[in-house]
């Protein structure tokens, strides 16, 4: 499995890579983001603050979300030949892990660093970049889920935008959830446990978040594990083609 694994890792490193126009268009997002942030919320009170962290979470979900949606649907044919002559499931997802999370790594390091000290954040560094940094690989799962799934990249591009958009709903922050509503986004949404985790990593966190920071951690971490199953469970449903 480990042979397997680095072969696909340089593969789909250097597949990723020689697409260079792609690349630069997702590594742009970021410092364009940070920088709509930083012109938009330059006062840096509470509420704007709080209002930056909500934006940093959706920010980072689409960035992983997107780098994902496409990368297993574009080369199913290629997948299905290899799973026939032994290809592992493991192998196969853990070199699109490795190669996505670094670069949402990259992608949320340069968003934080130009929306941070524009915005007046002032974060404890450690806290904010472990939240930032699970949300979009949680993004970043949910998007080879739905790259499993589907049959095209088409299809796939179609569906971002309807499980992105749930999660600004239910981020309980355009609106205070209660009952059914609370209960849902508890349970289901990434960015609700997201902005919690990353409310805490400011020095007046006890006035904005819900719950603490490993709490939010936790859960995000819950949500990777789930998402990393789903994903699995979508590419073994495909070798009834094989």
């Amino acid at each position: 499995m480990w042979r397997q694994m680095g072969v696909l890792t340089r593969r789909f490193a250097t597949v990723l890579l020689q697409d260079r126009k792609n690349v630069l268009i997702l590594l742009a997002q970021a410092p364009l983001v940070g920088l709509l942030l930083g012109m938009v919320f330059s006062k840096g009170t509470p509420q704007d603050h709080r209002l930056v962290v909500f934006l940093l979470t959706i920010s980072a979900i689409w960035f992983g979300c997107i780098n994902a949606s496409r990368e297993v649907v574009k080369e199913l044919p290629i997948y299905l030949r290899e799973r026939a002559v032994n290809l592992q499931l493991f192998a196969y997802m853990g070199s699109k892990v490795l190669v996505l999370t670094t670069l949402c790594a990259v992608q949320c390091f340069m968003l934080l660093m130009i929306a941070s000290p524009m915005t007046k954040l002032e974060p404890q560094t450690v806290k904010i970049v472990v939240a930032l940094l699970l949300t979009s690989w949680t993004g970043m799962l949910m998007g080879l889920v739905v790259s499993a799934f589907v049959d095209n990249a088409d299809k796939a591009m179609a569906i971002v935008p309807v499980l992105l958009i749930p999660q600004v709903i239910f981020a309980n922050v355009i609106a205070t959830l209660e009952g059914p509503t609370h209960m849902f986004a508890y349970s289901c949404m990434v960015s609700f446990w997201s902005v919690d985790a990353m409310l805490n990593s400011l020095p007046y966190a006890p006035g904005l978040a819900h719950h603490n920071w490993g709490q939010g951690i936790l859960a995000l971490s819950l949500f990777m594990g789930a998402f990393m199953l789903a994903a699995l469970l979508a590419l073994k449903r495909h070798d009834r083609l094989c």
